[in-house]
């Protein structure tokens, strides 16, 4: 399974995990699983480990469509978003889809260090 999600009920956060090449409709999926859940409200705080993503596939059409499918779900509100990337074209990929993302109101940063992101998902300032 590419996309894998798990609650952490004590940390009050979400955790997805994506494997392999990630298309918009498994995006869609994983958004859709999200929001229907009964164990937490839509704008859960979220980290999303992509060390194991492969990159590929992502464009700025890509990227620009994945802003249109986050734009269909509003109730994810100004849920904070850590990405965590383990290549160069992953971090700058992600990078470029945190810049695309300005005008939402999702707050996202992207990390090498899984530490790091937690860190900062877990201890808004």
């Amino acid at each position: 399974m590419p996309v894998e999600l798990y609650y952490d009920k004590k940390k009050d956060a979400l955790f997805g995990i994506m494997r392999g090449l990630i298309t918009i409709e498994e995006n869609e999926n994983a958004l859709n699983t999200i929001m229907k859940s009964d164990q937490y409200p839509p704008d859960i705080r979220t980290l999303w480990d992509v060390r194991e993503q492969d990159f590929t596939n992502i464009d700025a059409d890509f990227e620009m469509r994945l802003i249109e499918l986050r734009k269909k779900y509003p109730e994810r509100g100004n849920a904070r978003m850590a990405l965590v990337v383990s290549t160069d074209l992953g971090f700058g990929m992600s990078r470029m889809y945190q810049n695309l993302s300005a005008n939402l109101p999702q707050n996202i940063m992207v990390f090498r260090d899984y530490a790091d992101a937690e860190k900062w998902l877990l201890n808004p300032q």
